[in-house]
Parts: C-alpha cells; sequence; structure tokens
C-alpha cells in the first residue's frame, strides 16, 4: 500500500490519457491480489478457475482498448487544426496568404478527422487482436490445426516399434498437442496383464502402483460401459469414478482392435478448462483407433523379433553343437572312417564322437537323445562330456557304458534317456568289440558271404535304471572282419525318414543299399545313403536327427 500511495504523485500521464488513468491505478491492487493468490501469501488460498480468469482479461483489455479508442477520437476533434490555403491549378500549387473560407475549413478539417478516426480503428484493431492471441495463448485458447494433429499422432504412433516408447510418446505428443493437464495409457498384454503402462502430468511410480492394483477393476468397468467409444468420468457411479478421481481424468477410451480391448487412453482436463469439442473427441477416438493398430504393430514386430533373436540363439547353439563334433576324421591304419550328423531342427540330440584315437585301436560311440529340439541338444552335450570324462580312466567298452548309466541316471530328467552304441576297433587283430544300449542294430556288411548283417547285442538305454538291471542287460559281443567289411552305425533318424505317404525309408532298404555301395569309400557310401534318404523324403520335413558313420576295413 506504501508503494502504491507513493507511485501516484509521481506518475504523470498526458493530457488526452487522463480520463483512463484510474484503470491503470486500478491494475496495482488487482496485481496485488493475483500475487496473493498466486503463491499462497498470508495463508490465503482461494483459486479462480481459469476460464474466469481469461473471461475477466479478455473483458478488461477490450473495455480498455474501447475507451482508449473513444477517448482518442473524442480528444482529435477538440484539436484545432492550421489548415493553409492551397489552390492547386492545371499548371501550379500555391499557399495563398489569406485563410480558407469557413466552409472550406470545416469540409478539410472534417476529412481530416474522418481518415484519422478510420487509421486509428485500424491500428487499435489491429492492437486488439494481437492481445487477444496473446491472452489466448496465455490460457491456452489458441485453437489449433486438428488435420496437422492428426496426421501427427497417425505418422509418429507408426515408427514406434516398441510398447514402452509407443506409450510414452503417445501421452507426451497428444497433451501437448491438444493442451491437455495430464494424459495415460495402458497396453494390456492379452488381456492378462499390463504390458505398458505411462502417465503425463502425474508421478509415474503412483501411476505405476495403481495400474498394478487396479487392473481388474479397470477392466470391468470398460466391460460395464457398454461398449461406450468414449466414457465420461463425470457420469460414472462412485465405485466406478474412484478408479480415477485421483489423477483427475476426465474421459476413459478403451482401444479396441478385431473385437478385442488393447487398451485404455485416460485423457485429464483442457489446460484451458474448458469442454471437450467435438473435433477433440473425433481426435480422442481416432487416436484410440490409431493406438490399437500401434500396439498390434508392435506386438507383430515383438514376436518377430523375438522369433529372429532365438533364430540367432539357436543358430550360435548349432555352431557350438557342430563344433562339438569331431573336426577331422581319425587317420587309423587299416581302417577308412567318416561320419556326418544333420539335426531336425537347429539343434538336435544325436551326437558321434571318436574317441582314444591310437595307431593300433578307436572307440567309435554314437547316440541319441530321447526328444528333439533345444532339451535334446542340452542333454547331447551332456552325454558326449560324459563319454569323453570317462574315456580317460582305461574302462573297457561295457565298464564305460555302466559308469556313464550312472552318472546319466542321476542327471537326466526322468523322462529323458540316450540309446547309444559303441564299438571298439583293433585293426592289427581285424577285430572288434560291440556294446549297445538300446540304440539301432550295427550294420556290417561281410565281404566273404556278399552279405549284410543287422549286429543287435542286448542292452537298455542310457538313465533308465541304476539298480543292476542295466548292467545285467548290457551285452559285449566281439567280432572278427576282414579286409573289404563295412560297418554302418546309424540314427533312427535315418530308417524312420518318410516319403510323402508316410512310407519309412526302413531297415531292409539300408542293408539293400549298403550291399550294392560296399565297394565304394566310406565317404562315398555315407553320401550316397544320405542321397538316397534325402530323395526318398524330399517332399516331406525332416522329423528327425540324421547321424551315420561309415568304417570300412582296408
Amino acid at each position: 500500500y506504501g508503494l502504491y500511495t507513493m507511485a501516484i504523485p509521481l506518475l504523470r500521464f498526458p493530457n488526452f490519457l487522463m480520463p483512463i488513468q484510474g484503470l491503470f491505478f486500478l491494475m496495482v491492487p488487482v496485481a496485488y491480489l493475483y500475487t496473493i493468490a498466486r503463491f499462497g501469501l498470508y495463508n490465503i488460498n482461494f483459486r479462480i478457475k481459469r476460464n474466469v480468469q481469461y473471461s475477466i482479461s479478455i473483458s478488461i483489455w477490450f473495455v480498455a482498448l474501447a475507451a482508449m479508442f473513444i477517448h482518442t477520437i473524442t480528444h482529435l476533434s477538440s484539436i484545432h487544426l492550421d489548415i493553409p490555403n492551397i489552390v492547386i491549378t492545371g499548371t501550379s500549387i500555391e499557399i495563398l496568404k489569406n485563410p480558407l473560407s469557413p466552409e472550406k475549413y470545416q469540409a478539410f478539417e472534417n476529412t481530416i478527422l474522418m481518415l484519422s478516426a478510420i487509421l486509428l480503428a485500424y491500428l487499435f484493431i489491429q492492437i486488439a487482436g494481437f492481445g487477444k492471441r496473446w491472452i489466448d495463448r496465455k490460457y491456452y485458447r489458441s485453437r489449433y490445426d486438428y488435420k496437422r494433429v492428426a496426421n501427427i499422432i497417425t505418422s509418429g504412433m507408426a515408427t514406434k516399434l516398441g510398447a514402452s516408447d509407443l506409450s510414452r510418446w503417445l501421452v507426451t505428443e497428444l497433451a501437448q498437442l491438444m493442451h491437455l493437464k495430464s494424459t495415460g495409457v495402458i497396453f494390456f498384454e492379452n488381456q492378462q496383464s499390463c504390458k505398458s503402462h505411462e502417465i503425463y502430468g502425474h508421478e509415474k511410480k503412483e501411476w505405476q502402483s495403481y495400474c498394478k492394483e487396479n487392473f481388474k477393476s479397470l477392466l470391468e468397468l470398460i466391460e460395464s460401459s457398454g461398449g461406450q467409444e468414449i466414457i465420461d468420468t463425470s457420469e460414472l457411479d462412485d465405485r466406478g469414478n474412484q478408479s480415477v478421481k485421483d489423477f483427475a481424468f476426465k474421459k476413459i477410451i478403451p482401444t479396441y482392435s478385431n473385437d478385442r480391448l488393447m487398451g485404455i487412453l485416460f485423457i485429464g482436463e483442457k489446460l484451458s478448462e474448458t469442454p471437450f469439442y467435438p473435433e477433440d473427441i473425433e481426435i480422442l477416438t481416432g487416436t484410440a483407433r490409431q493406438a490399437a493398430l500401434a500396439i498390434e504393430n508392435v506386438n507383430l514386430y515383438e514376436e518377430l523379433a523375438g522369433q529372429e533373436k532365438l533364430k540367432h540363439e539357436l543358430e550360435i547353439a548349432r555352431n557350438m553343437q557342430l563344433s562339438m563334433l569331431p573336426e577331422k576324421m581319425p587317420r587309423i591304419d587299416g581302417l577308412d572312417i567318416i561320419g556326418s550328423s544333420m539335426p531336425a531342427k537347429r539343434v538336435g540330440g544325436d551326437y558321434y564322437d571318436f574317441l582314444n584315437g591310437h595307431s593300433d585301436e578307436i572307440t567309435i560311440i554314437v547316440g541319441d537323445v530321447s526328444g528333439k529340439g533345444i532339451s535334446a541338444a542340452f542333454y547331447q552335450s551332456k552325454v558326449q562330456g560324459v563319454f569323453r570324462s570317462l574315456n580317460g580312466f582305461n574302462l573297457s567298452l561295457k565298464e564305460l557304458f555302466v559308469k556313464a548309466n550312472q552318472i546319466l541316471y542321476k542327471n537326466l530328467d526322468l523322462k529323458a534317456f540316450v540309446t547309444a552304441v559303441g564299438s571298439q576297433f583293433y585293426p592289427r587283430k581285424k577285430e572288434l568289440v560291440l556294446t549297445r544300449a538300446g540304440h539301432m542294430p550295427l550294420f556290417q556288411y561281410d565281404s566273404n558271404q556278399n552279405k549284410v548283417h543287422a549286429i543287435l547285442p542286448k542292452g537298455l538305454g542310457l538313465g533308465l535304471e541304476d539298480r543292476g538291471k542295466f548292467q545285467d542287460l548290457l551285452e559285449e559281443r566281439t567280432i572278427a572282419y576282414q579286409t573289404g567289411d563295412v560297418f554302418l552305425f546309424v540314427s533312427d533318424g535315418i530308417t524312420e525318414a518318410r516319403d510323402i505317404n508316410g512310407n519309412e525309408f526302413g531297415e531292409t532298404r539300408l542293408q539293400e543299399l549298403l550291399l550294392l555301395l560296399n565297394e565304394r569309400s566310406s565317404q562315398e557310401i555315407k553320401d550316397s545313403i544320405l542321397e538316397k534318404v534325402f530323395q526318398f523324403s524330399t517332399d516331406t520335413e525332416q522329423h528327425d536327427d540324421q547321424t551315420i558313420v561309415v568304417v570300412k576295413a582296408v
């Protein structure tokens, strides 16, 4: 008040502004009141709604301009203009010393006043428009371009490939483009849980906690709305209103895709505190539809990305698994050895391995883990590690299998087991020791008889039993051979390969093929068998891992 009273005598207004000086002094207490209300001084806490503030501000602005315009026009009409007596002829312009006649003077004065009034009116209209636009911006009353907003939202959502990025961008952009106090969004994961949730204008931790605690009640709220495109929170009952009142949301907009609820948009009050116009509702409902399509695209992208990631990881696993197989074929005097394994999926449960590898002996193991895919590959690596670890203890072939069974029985899943066949070759003595743990038979081409034998010693699969039955059933058989004999180890993926009619390749066809190919090298025998199996099942998908090892006595 002291500053106010001190300022009054210091201010001097031009004479033509004296009638409106009271309006200026009225602004001083108004400024005091605004400061007190704005910062809550003197423990005074009251708030004038923004739309009321806008009405008062715009009224004061136009009243002040109108008063100033009227006063200025009135002041101009009282000014005496010294208009010279000018005579214009066709050849000259003369300024005469004698004054204008009263009639001419009055005509000139009226013309000048009229032009001045038109100029002043135009000037005040421009000032009024400038001030109104400034006040509109101050109170968020500027009308935005609805088409531009719709285009920005549509094009922006199309570039978001993550649920979190989409929801974060959506609430921020929507609030800023439409001048909203707050916005929120929840996207669902098959209507079972929250996939992502973001908020603008409130604390994120509060929103996160709210989404987790009220997930089911929000779904019930949407279901009870009867499929409304937009829900006005003021029309909800106490139970429904309770779920949104803490965040002061005004509109709830479900987002659907093919009648599936994909998420919910929450729209707060406008910064201007004006109601939502039909154009606003159109943008909001259109945004909800676009959001449903965007989150569905995000889901598809994430699914594809997940598949690509899994594919990449499986490719790495495949390369690692293949790298665990023998990189080089052993060179043993008197034996021509070759082997290969091709999983049905990216990874598989088949394997083969060469142990010892001395110049006068070698142990060959071919195994098949039950099942396919990743779990089979995991157990396959474990089985291979067990055999390689035990091989260093100079065990007999039967002892090797018995010890391996004891370890695998404790470390395999109850539903998992392993079939395997092992053979120790002694090329100097031209004999081999064979043991089979539930695996396919060993096929031998006997060059003396020109006949193929299926050798099938007794044996139980690894990991099925550990009470002595495995050891009792396990048979160790010694087989003599001669130069020209061929031994063929395979997994059931070879014999059980199917054609388009469901017929299996079978053991008989395999034996006949080995009989025809016996004079070729191990490499040629292996390649020819795989080619025939491929041709047989060319129109069907490989359903099981295919492993083959060929040993020819030379």
